[in-house]
C-alpha cells in the first residue's frame, strides 16, 4: 500500500469491497452490476485499486492486460464527497505505474468520458477517435430470420478470438471465455456453410441489457448477429458502445437506437487498429475496451 496524501492510502481492489463498489458507480449512473466488479478483480487481481479515506472505499481504477502488448484502463470513480481533490488523477497515476513496473506495459488504452479526458491529457493519452453509447429498445425479431444463427459453444471460442483480435489487435481469450462461462445464453454465434461469420454477447446491467462484443465479417452477418443477441428480450431496454463510422450509423438507424453520450477512445503509445478496418462492431465495454 503507498501513502499518497494525508489521510489517504491506495490499495488494492478486494472482493470484501464489492458492495461498496456496487454503490460508487451506482452513484455515478453507470450500468455495471456486482458480476462486472468480479469479472474485473478476476481478470487482474493485482491491477484494480482503491482509494481510501478513513479506512472507506472513495474512489477506484481497473486494468487489465491483454497478451502482455496492450492495457485498458477504466471504472474511474470517484465518490461525488470526493471529488476536486486530484484523487482520480493519483490512481490513474498509480495504474499506469502498475501496468509499467509490474506488466512492462507502456501502451495503454481507455474510453474518456468529457470530464475524463481533461485528466489522461496530463498524461500523455491521445483520442484516436470516438465511441458512442446506443440507447433503445430491443426490437422483435422474426425467429425465421435468424438464418445460420446457433448458441455459442466453449469449442467456438478459439475462432471467436482469433476474429475479434483484429478490433484492438491483441487476442483477448481470457476476457471472452469469462463473458461465455459467466452468462452463456447470452452468446450467440452466426454460421455461412459451416464457417463462422459473425458472433454477439449479451449479459444484464443494473439499467439495461448490455450489447456487446459483437463482431462480424461484414454489416450483414453483423446484424443477424445483433438480432441474435437482442430476440430473446424483446421490449427491454438495451446499450451498445460503437465506434464512430458508418457502422455506427447504421445500426442506430437499422434498430432504432439512439446516442446517450459519447466516450473519447484514447491511447498512449502506438494507435490502436482502425476501427471501421476489422471486425469490430460493438465493444465489450467502456472499462474494458
Amino acid at each position: 500500500m503507498a501513502e499518497v496524501t494525508s489521510g489517504e492510502t491506495i490499495r488494492p481492489l478486494q472482493e470484501a469491497d464489492l458492495e461498496r463498489l456496487e454503490e460508487l458507480s451506482g452513484q455515478v449512473g453507470f450500468n455495471q452490476t456486482r458480476a462486472d466488479w468480479k469479472r474485473l478483480l478476476r481478470l487482474a487481481p493485482d491491477g484494480c485499486f482503491a482509494a481510501t479515506r478513513g479506512g472507506r472505499v472513495v474512489a477506484t481504477t481497473t486494468t487489465t492486460a491483454y497478451a502482455g502488448r496492450l492495457a485498458w484502463v477504466g471504472m474511474v470513480v470517484v465518490d461525488e464527497s470526493f471529488r476536486r481533490l486530484g484523487i482520480g488523477s493519483r490512481l490513474v497515476e498509480h495504474a499506469l505505474n502498475h501496468l509499467d513496473s509490474a506488466h512492462g506495459i507502456r501502451n495503454v488504452a481507455l474510453d474518456a468520458t468529457v470530464l475524463g479526458k481533461q485528466v489522461y491529457d496530463r498524461y500523455g493519452f491521445v483520442e484516436q477517435y470516438q465511441v458512442h453509447r446506443l440507447h433503445g429498445e430491443a426490437s422483435a425479431v422474426d425467429a425465421t430470420t435468424l438464418v445460420g444463427v446457433r448458441p455459442m459453444s466453449p469449442t467456438d471460442l478459439p475462432a471467436v478470438t482469433a476474429m475479434e483480435s483484429a478490433a484492438l489487435g491483441v487476442p483477448r481469450a481470457t476476457l471472452l471465455e469469462d463473458l461465455c462461462r459467466t452468462f452463456p445464453e447470452g452468446c450467440s454465434v452466426v454460421e455461412d456453410e459451416g464457417r463462422l461469420i459473425a458472433w454477439s454477447f449479451r449479459r444484464p446491467g443494473a439499467r439495461r441489457w448490455h450489447i456487446g462484443p459483437v463482431g462480424a465479417r461484414d454489416q450483414r452477418a453483423a446484424d443477424l448477429a445483433f438480432q441474435a443477441a437482442i430476440s430473446p428480450i424483446p421490449g427491454a431496454p438495451i446499450e451498445l458502445d460503437v465506434p464512430e463510422g458508418p457502422r455506427r450509423a447504421h445500426l442506430a438507424k437499422r434498430f432504432a437506437l439512439t446516442t446517450a453520450r459519447s466516450f473519447a477512445r484514447m491511447v498512449r503509445g502506438p494507435s490502436l487498429p482502425d476501427p471501421d478496418g476489422g471486425t469490430g462492431y460493438a465493444t465489450v465495454a467502456p472499462e474494458l475496451g
